[in-house]
């Protein structure tokens, strides 16, 4: 239904009239049983080519059609939210890079990645690591917390999540602000899972697709030890896991002449991490060492 419908709206005339908001409507209603994600991603792709139609205008509309009772995910049998995984694609081509985003670049800058701040925000560039979401960007309704979109409450770092064999299944925002009670650091899209989601690096993603075989891979603890190990060793496998983020999938990938560095924090939540990731890979027989802190 929703290639038939997406052909039905296709077909209008791009200039302004025609009657398309009518026509918007109705299609988001007749989809009202798909996941909110996808026909917003769809829909919005489509009115992208209309005459006087803005990314804003076309989501109201939608969001009207498809969910009228604010019914925005449609859940799975087992009641877990479906997000499509071009949705995070999408927010991710509706970022901007660091450099262009002063807020980011300066709170990048504050939260020292490297001893060389300007060379650390280079590499985050030149490597892809992350980008910036400015504000007023109109994202799917699953990028936002406390009904606020991300960018206007300070989540305006974004990094990709990966699944095994190097494909993106999430995305991960940092906040960037004033530390403020019970505000996580990090927050991922509504209805998104983690379990077996980790941050990679080039090196790491080609690693996961079979491309490269590392003598050794670094693991690290949540978005800024990611981002600065990364910094700091780029041409390293570097994965950066948060809780969940290791599954037996990942230990499975992993060869045997590999020695994998685990680098999590140093307090019980690291340790918990740590010794999870150290026992999946023991048992399949690969070579695990902790380490205390960053060596050069």
């Amino acid at each position: 239904m929703l290639a038939a419908i997406c052909a039905e709206l296709s077909a209008l005339p791009k200039e302004p009239g025609n009657n398309k908001g009518y026509a918007l409507f109705s299609a988001a209603r007749r989809l009202s049983g798909s996941p909110a994600s996808v026909v917003e991603v769809k829909l919005c792709g489509i009115t992208e080519t209309w005459h006087g139609w803005s990314r804003a205008k076309a989501l109201r509309t939608i969001r009207r059609g498809h969910s009228p009772s604010s019914r925005f995910q449609q859940p799975l049998s087992s009641g877990a939210p479906v997000i499509d995984p071009q949705v995070f694609a999408q927010i991710w081509q509706l970022s901007v890079p660091i450099l262009q985003d002063a807020f980011c670049y300066a709170a990048l800058i504050d939260m020292k990645l490297s001893s060389d701040p300007t060379h650390a925000i280079d590499q985050i560039v030149q490597q892809n690591l992350a980008r910036a979401l400015e504000p007023g960007v109109s994202l799917p309704s699953c990028a936002s917390f406390g009904g606020k979109a991300w960018p206007s409450i300070g989540y305006a770092l974004i990094l990709l999540l990966w699944a095994p064999r190097g494909r993106v299944a999430g995305i991960r925002a940092r906040y960037l602000g004033t530390p403020k009670p019970n505000r996580p650091k990090s927050i991922s899209p509504k209805g998104a899972k983690l379990t077996g989601l980790v941050m990679m690096n080039d090196a790491a993603r080609r690693w996961s697709k079979r491309q490269y075989a590392p003598r050794e891979i670094d693991i690290v603890e949540g978005e800024s030890d990611f981002l600065a190990h990364a910094i700091r060793h780029p041409n390293r496998a570097i994965i950066g896991v948060v809780s969940g983020s290791w599954t037996e999938k990942w230990t499975r990938l992993v060869p045997r002449c590999c020695v994998v560095n685990i680098l999590t924090d140093l307090d019980p939540s690291g340790d918990a991490y740590a010794r999870k990731i150290q026992r999946s890979l023991e048992r399949a027989g690969v070579t695990c060492r902790r380490w205390v802190g960053y060596d050069d």
